[in-house]
């Protein structure tokens, strides 16, 4: 399946809700309310990133970060400019989260 069309699905939108209901998720609610995963940001919308692409379709619920649209555009920049030294999305996800908490 393509990603697109995966992201369209109603499988997609199961993830989702196990992904938000789980206990890896509520590690990084604050008092109820969603924060992201990189900046620590609260109350703000969120996306669901994929670190990895391997198993799109059958991810693990660690395969996840729900972060906010400033850092996943981050992540996907940091990703496609450092391509050239071939790390992988999660590398980058790494990085970029790193890069934010120094900032608080």
């Amino acid at each position: 399946m393509r990603y697109y069309e995966y992201i369209n699905s109603s499988k997609w939108q199961e993830k989702r809700k196990e992904f938000y209901s789980s206990k890896i998720n509520k590690l990084f609610s604050l008092k109820g309310e969603w924060k992201c995963t990189c900046c620590l940001k609260p109350g703000i919308p969120l996306d669901l990133h994929h670190r990895t692409y391997k198993r799109l379709g059958n991810e693990k619920l660690m395969d996840f970060m729900a972060v906010c649209r400033a850092c996943h555009n981050a992540i996907h920049d940091h990703y496609k400019l450092d391509k050239t030294t071939r790390r992988s999305l999660w590398k980058s996800s790494s990085v970029i989260k790193k890069r934010m908490r120094k900032l608080l």
